[in-house]
């Protein structure tokens, strides 16, 4: 970090589209690795469907992503 620059509080990412959620996660590693202690959130503007009701694209969902061996898996939070 320069000098004279203050430690984030919080770090979101931003990616457009999030399928298993494994480079997001990666990116938030790194983050996490960098700025130990500090808060790591991700925002997606949408995300792949495999199960579900197709109708419901669109609809705003909060996700969970784990790592899952060499991918990630994405879990709905209630």
């Amino acid at each position: 970090m320069q000098a004279g620059l203050h430690p984030p509080s919080r770090l979101l990412l931003i990616d457009d589209v999030v399928t298993s959620g494994t480079t997001i996660m990666a990116c938030a590693i790194k983050l996490a690795l960098a700025f130990p202690g500090v808060p790591v959130s991700a925002f997606a503007l949408a995300r792949v469907q495999s199960t579900g009701n197709p109708d419901r694209v669109l609809d705003p969902i909060i996700q969970r992503v784990t790592v899952a061996g060499q991918r990630c898996k994405r879990e709905a939070l209630a």
